[in-house]
């Protein structure tokens, strides 16, 4: 006997439940949009709804906290954010938070780094500024700082 094919499978039953429980949840709550919650579900939703839902939480507490950086910060945070839909929110606050804490860290290298951190710079394109920290913290453990004359 074979099952008609109109009938969706067990697995597909939970799953819809699982992804219906979860928006619901997530919709009630009102603080996460619907890539959150997808992301969330496609991410974790293999471990329930209880991790999906501290998925969600996360994403939209590193979304917010994100929006409230201040202004001179704008450009690292666009730069991360910029994938956030596919990779989430909490990995773009973390790109911008080790970005800043780069762009502090440069800040106070001795002006003789100006041109191993402007070489660096040039490598690492828009990649960002803990990857031109990275490259330059590795120039000067390499002995590859500018020698004065």
């Amino acid at each position: 006997m074979t099952m008609p094919k109109s009938l969706p499978s067990a697995s597909s039953q939970v799953d819809r439940a699982l992804v219906g429980g979860v928006l619901l949840l997530a919709f009630c709550v009102g603080r996460a949009d619907s890539g959150s919650v997808a992301r969330c579900i496609h991410q974790v939703g293999e471990f329930g709804n209880e991790m999906v839902q501290i998925c969600v939480d996360d994403d939209v507490a590193a979304e917010k906290a994100l929006s409230q950086y201040p202004a001179k910060t704008r450009s690292i945070v666009a730069r991360c954010s910029r994938h956030a839909e596919a990779n989430g929110w909490v990995i773009a606050k973390r790109c911008a938070d080790q970005d800043i804490a780069a762009e502090d860290a440069l800040a106070g290298h001795p002006h003789e780094h100006k041109p191993l951190i402007e070489k660096c710079t040039n490598e690492v394109g828009d990649r960002g500024r803990a990857r031109v920290k990275a490259c330059v913290d590795q120039a000067i453990a390499a002995g590859q700082t500018p020698r004065r004359n």
